[in-house]
Formats: structure tokens, C-alpha cells, sequence
């Protein structure tokens, strides 16, 4: 089977998308979009799914990191949610 280029990007943002919900993450408030060279861009506001039993802090966001920069084919992270932001490495709520 040939895998193009929408097809491999389908697979990573389905992988994106499994691993944000793995972490009780609401995906219908975000906006994933994955480039042919390997950028995640990931925008809007995050949100916890209704009846998720931890809420969300700097140490949370650095584990999503971590998990989505361990899906094959990402290169960069570009994260920008509405409701936090990062300077230096360190995530606060806005």
C-alpha cells in the first residue's frame, strides 16, 4: 500500500486526537492541523471532558507535551491554546 503525504497525515492528527482523549482532553474545542514537514499545530481553548476527575495544571500540559511529541512523524509542537500560555518553558493559566 502507498501511503501519501494526506494519508500520513491523517494517521498522525488520528494519533494526536487518541492521545489528547487518553488524557480526558474535550478535542471538539481544538484545532489540530499536521504539515507534510512535520508540525503539530494545535489551537483553541482546552478543556477538560465533563466528569474528568483531575483538573488541568502546568504539569498536565507538560505531560500532554510529552506524549504527543512521542507520536512518529512530529517534529515540532506548536501549541496555542486560549486559556494558557507558555513563557520559558513554563505553562499559566491566562
Amino acid at each position: 500500500m502507498v501511503s501519501t503525504p494526506a494519508f500520513k497525515a491523517h494517521k498522525v492528527v488520528i494519533a494526536v486526537r487518541r492521545a489528547l482523549v487518553r488524557r480526558w482532553i474535550e478535542v471538539n474545542s481544538l484545532q489540530v492541523q499536521y504539515s507534510a514537514t512535520g508540525v503539530l499545530r494545535i489551537r483553541g481553548m482546552l478543556r477538560l471532558i465533563s466528569g474528568a476527575t483531575r483538573s488541568v495544571d502546568a504539569n498536565f500540559l507538560l505531560n500532554v507535551e510529552y506524549d504527543l511529541r512521542k507520536i512518529v512523524s512530529v517534529k515540532r509542537l506548536d501549541l496555542d491554546f486560549d486559556n494558557w500560555s507558555r513563557a520559558d518553558g513554563t505553562w499559566s493559566a491566562r
